[in-house]
């Protein structure tokens, strides 16, 4: 005695195949270890308190999507500049960048650089970067 018609039996196979491969995805999208950028260094070149921050980052992108980037100041505490989206071609560059900075209160600073990089529907990579320790007079 059939309980279930060949039909019905292919339907349920089908439903149970795509119930695997959407789990097996994502599985996949959330512990897959995604490189979007891998930065060698960021170093401060030139710095004016109030006006400009100029630093040359070494990088190479990996992965052809955009990122929301912080940068910020940190003494001890925080001072976070304005974000904004990105998006660099993929390869290796060595690039300088100048931003325009707020007055600092004068004392030893490191510079960090944030990127956050939407890999896939359900997950964010975050990528920063810090220079090492300088002085703004």
């Amino acid at each position: 005695m059939k309980i279930f018609s060949p039909v019905k039996q292919l339907f349920g196979y089908l439903i149970v195949c795509s119930i695997l491969f959407m789990q097996g995805l994502l599985l996949f999208w959330a512990f897959y270890p995604y490189t979007p950028i891998v930065i060698d260094y960021i170093n401060p070149i030139e710095i004016i308190n109030g006006e400009k921050f100029v630093y040359e980052m070494k990088y190479e992108k990996k992965m052809p999507i955009p990122a929301t980037i912080t940068k910020q100041f940190i003494d001890g505490l925080t001072w976070t500049l304005s974000g904004w989206r990105s998006n660099v071609d993929i390869g290796e560059s060595l690039d300088l960048h100048e931003i325009k900075i707020p007055k600092l209160p004068p004392g030893d600073y490191v510079f960090r650089w944030s990127g956050t990089y939407k890999v896939n529907p359900i997950r964010d990579v975050t990528v920063v970067a810090e220079t090492k320790c300088f002085k703004i007079k």
